[in-house]
């Protein structure tokens, strides 16, 4: 029996600003039901306002239990570090991304932001990047200069915006081989961590868990490194990916050549996220 569902926003719950059809029925049937759902996403906003994008669409706070987002799993994160004196990341930092509230969420924790490349940073905060942005390409030499004992922190999210390139992208490519990167993201285990606790159950107790998403790179990989059984919407990226209409079951075929990773296979598929 599932007693907590791990829902993905994007492309499971809403898409092209609007909510998909049956979603406020089935998040009420399942609270009802006594059963908790978490929402998760890969967005640089965070929890309060996912929730606030979520009131004006009529869904009530009270339809879901938590929400947790790669920007709360960072500033989570950071928090402890100033809390512990700032003895695990250090203190100064660079934030490159299109976020403008970023820098003053951490300054508020004491962090000191530097905007110029040196031995001094100690932390890199990435989310995306504009290559052909002459700004931005100063930015790409602070990633290429950064010093080897900088601690790298990276959101990505789900759709930058147009013109950017994602974190993992722009690091795949200058950070050399070796270094630690802490992803806090779908489909690595940070978020998947943060969000047992929000839920409060602990690490390897995830059979009462089902993991909701469209995409199978983050969603259900994500799931299955973390031991979660998983189901995948027919809606948002699989739709795309396949070139299916919203809701189109696809074929085993079209899955075979969809999941590249077969320990990975998703528990159930489903055409949406709605209950009947």
């Amino acid at each position: 029996m599932r007693n907590y569902f791990f829902v993905d926003i994007w492309g499971v719950l809403y898409e092209k600003n609007e909510l998909y059809s049956g979603v406020k029925n089935s998040l009420k049937s399942i609270k009802d039901s006594g059963k908790k759902v978490i929402l998760m996403s890969n967005t640089t906003r965070t929890h309060e306002e996912i929730q606030i994008m979520f009131e004006d669409c009529g869904i009530e706070r009270s339809l879901y239990t938590n929400i947790v987002t790669s920007a709360d799993v960072l500033y989570k994160t950071l928090e402890l570090n100033a809390n512990n004196g700032y003895s695990t990341y250090g203190k100064t930092y660079c934030y490159i991304g299109a976020r403008k509230n970023t820098a003053r969420k951490l300054n508020i924790k004491g962090y000191v932001q530097h905007l110029d490349y040196g031995a001094d940073i100690e932390i890199l905060i990435l989310e995306s990047l504009k290559t052909d942005d002459a700004k931005d390409k100063y930015k790409l030499e602070i990633i290429k200069n950064l010093p080897m004992n900088a601690t790298i922190f990276c959101m990505i999210p789900d759709k930058p915006k147009t013109k950017m390139i994602n974190g993992k992208l722009v690091l795949e490519k200058y950070i050399v081989e070796g270094r630690i990167i802490n992803y806090t993201c779908k489909p690595y285990g940070l978020i998947y961590s943060h969000t047992l606790q929000v839920a409060g159950i602990a690490e390897g107790n995830t059979e009462k868990i089902l993991a909701v998403g469209d995409t199978f790179h983050k969603d259900i990989m994500g799931a299955c490194g973390a031991s979660i059984d998983s189901c995948m919407t027919c809606t948002g990226w699989t739709t795309k990916m396949l070139g299916l209409k919203e809701s189109q079951t696809p074929s085993q075929e079209e899955l075979d050549r969809l999941i590249s990773v077969k320990e990975s296979m998703p528990t159930y598929i489903v055409k949406g996220f709605y209950i009947a």
